[in-house]
């Protein structure tokens, strides 16, 4: 019967959705089809969570907020996702990433990234770091503060918590210093602290 419900929404949101001109924010739960319908220039955020069968989005270049939690299959496929040039917040959350994915990593206007309950050891260089100010890493399965967030500039919160064996070592502690705007940084159960 469930499947029937999320069927028939997404008949409805496949017909309704492109005449909804001035609709700014959609949010998706178990969306259960393999593409998006296309989406009104008006939007400029969208969350998908857990999206059961989505294998595309529909790049809109509006869109400066986007939101992928709970999201496998996407992030494997090609980088169509690297046309969302102006995003300047992306959550992807509780995605088993073991690594950044290219087209994230290139994105040059996010201020906010979100990459909290994956499972990364590591951080590659990003084009937003100058930009970035606000990082999640909750329970990203590092072991020390990454080394690429250096050049951050502009970071002014920094969540580091949740890691069983994160380390503080004095590299750490040297990239810790080298982020002028930090003002809030979240930790527990570090060793050297």
């Amino acid at each position: 019967k469930a499947g029937s419900v999320f069927g028939a929404l997404s008949a409805v949101l496949r017909e309704c959705l492109p005449a909804c001109q001035h609709l700014a924010r959609l949010e998706l739960y178990m969306y259960s089809e393999p593409s998006l319908p296309q989406l009104p220039s008006s939007l400029t955020s969208l969350t998908l969570t857990k999206p059961t069968a989505l294998q595309t989005v529909p790049l809109t270049p509006s869109i400066r907020s986007f939101s992928l939690d709970r999201c496998y299959k996407l992030l494997e496929g090609p980088p169509q996702l690297s046309g969302f040039t102006q995003l300047t917040s992306l959550s992807l959350v509780s995605c088993r990433l073991a690594e950044v994915p290219d087209w994230v990593a290139s994105l040059p206007a996010l201020e906010v990234l979100d990459l909290s309950d994956n499972e990364l050891d590591d951080l590659p260089q990003l084009g937003c770091i100058t930009s970035l100010r606000r990082l999640g890493l909750y329970g990203a399965h590092l072991v020390w503060v990454p080394f690429a967030l250096e050049g951050a500039s502009r970071l002014s919160y920094l969540n580091l918590a949740g890691h069983d064996d994160f380390q503080v070592c004095e590299l750490s502690l040297e990239v810790l210093c080298l982020l002028p705007a930090l003002k809030l940084l979240a930790v527990s159960g570090c060793e050297g602290l």
